[in-house]
């Protein structure tokens, strides 16, 4: 089926479908040093509360990116937070939305819930960027990106 006119694969893609897959939850009293190898491929460390496998979105403290870290890993998590929490988006919202409120917003990352408040996870604009960049040279026929 054919992309609608202006909007391309982009009109169709919703938060659930290109949610971040190098999240990792923790708490506010955890640091990055006590994660060893379970952090290496992390992207964002969502800041919970109670950690637990399906948290609510009011749990949720915080965001950290794992490029914000550098030479703070013994620092805990909770003084690693050094921007407010982005406004929090449905997982049906449209990833131009989701565009519109990172620039906005000057946020690299948001938090995703479903109707009835449960954590999803986090989009970010690499992922954003990533997933497009992907569908694209899908669609073009040429070999998939990893």
């Amino acid at each position: 089926m054919p992309d609608p006119p202006g909007g391309g694969p982009l009109r169709r893609l919703t938060a659930r479908q290109i949610l971040c897959e190098s999240v990792l939850h923790v708490s506010p009293s955890m640091a990055p040093a006590d994660l060893g190898a379970s952090a290496e491929d992390t992207e964002v460390f969502a800041v919970l509360e109670t950690v637990s496998p399906h948290p609510h979105i009011d749990s949720l403290v915080g965001l950290v990116m794992a490029s914000d870290i550098g030479n703070f890993s013994h620092m805990r998590f909770a003084d690693l937070l050094t921007t407010p929490l982005p406004e929090v988006v449905d997982a049906g919202c449209p990833v131009k939305e989701l565009i519109r409120r990172l620039e906005m917003g000057g946020h690299r990352a948001v938090p995703v819930s479903d109707s009835s408040g449960m954590f999803l996870g986090v989009i970010t604009c690499s992922g954003i960027s990533n997933h497009l960049l992907r569908l694209t040279t899908e669609r073009r026929g040429g070999s998939r990106i990893s």
